[in-house]
């Protein structure tokens, strides 16, 4: 590629001078999570009775506020067992254009202690599921976006010391992390809901999703998960225990992994519609300097796991020449 000369002499000084370090995929959003990189389901390695979690493992061990606790270890999320069929929803709101790459959802088979997920099926709505007016703006109910499953090491138990009738923590429901492929799907600020379903392998099987755990907390504010069923899409609600108890609405753990600019290997990186000006050079090297703009593509740009280095820069010039990253 022919380059003009001062792009050439800041190419020449990066080649000499630039490198660093950084994991190009970011963790964007967790649901309800001050962290966005770690869900919300830990409680720790000692249950409410003192049990201790097994080593190198935590509980994620149901919840007990003002004299009730949660009862519901996990929403019924499959595509097929007893009951019928299964879906769940959850929002989330962005503030900026994000690329998104993939979704860590997190579920569990009780008595499954090898990977018992076979698919995964993901839409991406504007405006609540089951509403008047909401609308699918990406995905389907029939293409498996299951790209991945690892053990989170956390037990989902039931609370080990509220009564009535108190339930010991045991290792039979390990909780899976599934990461589920969204393309680099580009959504622009705003608020949107996730609806999935995760077919086991066994489709006699039930599967089920744990719900946003907090120590000392039933449900957090604004609690809005939704779940569709025989009857259609409705509130997912925990009845709690005693049967006294006040039903309260649930949040699901998600995780948003992408890119809050562009994607690797963008020809337009500073997002601005245009590929390949002046503006996107300037732009690049502005970030690999340390200085990137909202819209901007990450310093990472090969996504190879170092960022700002001389493999990233080559990759640029090529790119903007025209040829694969």
């Amino acid at each position: 590629m022919t380059m003009n000369r001062p792009h050439a002499v800041l190419a020449a000084a990066f080649l000499a001078a630039v490198a660093g370090s950084a994991s190009a995929q970011n963790a964007l959003l967790s649901n309800q999570s001050a962290d966005p990189s770690v869900a919300p389901l830990s409680t720790g390695a000692t249950a409410a009775n003192g049990a201790t979690a097994p080593a190198g493992t935590l509980w994620s061990e149901l919840q007990s506020d003002a004299g009730a606790a949660n009862a519901t270890g996990g929403l019924a999320v499959h595509g097929a067992g007893s009951g019928g069929a299964f879906r769940l929803a959850d929002n989330f709101t962005i503030p900026a254009a994000w690329h998104i790459d993939h979704v860590k959802l997190y579920a569990y088979q009780p008595g499954a202690a090898a990977n018992p997920f076979a698919s995964v099926t993901l839409r991406i709505w504007t405006g609540r599921p089951g509403d008047a007016g909401s609308t699918v703006v990406w995905g389907d109910t029939s293409t498996n976006r299951l790209a991945s499953v690892s053990a989170t090491n956390l037990y989902r138990v039931f609370n080990s010391a509220a009564a009535p009738a108190p339930m010991a923590p045991d290792t039979s429901k390990p909780i899976w992390e599934l990461n589920v492929s969204t393309a680099l799907v580009q959504l622009q600020p705003g608020t949107y809901w996730l609806d999935w379903q995760i077919v086991p392998a066994n489709t006699a099987l039930e599967v089920f999703a744990p719900t946003v755990t907090k120590a000392g907390l039933r449900t957090v504010a604004g609690a809005n998960a939704r779940q569709f069923g025989p009857s259609g899409w409705a509130d997912a609600l925990d009845a709690g225990k005693p049967a006294s108890a006040a039903d309260v609405n649930v949040e699901l753990p998600f995780v948003l992994m992408g890119y809050p600019g562009q994607p690797p290997c963008s020809s337009d990186y500073n997002g601005d519609g245009d590929h390949g000006t002046d503006q996107d050079i300037e732009a690049f090297f502005a970030c690999i300097g340390g200085t990137c703009c909202p819209a901007c593509g990450p310093s990472d740009y090969n996504s190879d796991g170092d960022a700002g280095t001389d493999q990233d820069i080559e990759a640029f010039f090529r790119v903007l020449g025209g040829n694969p990253c």
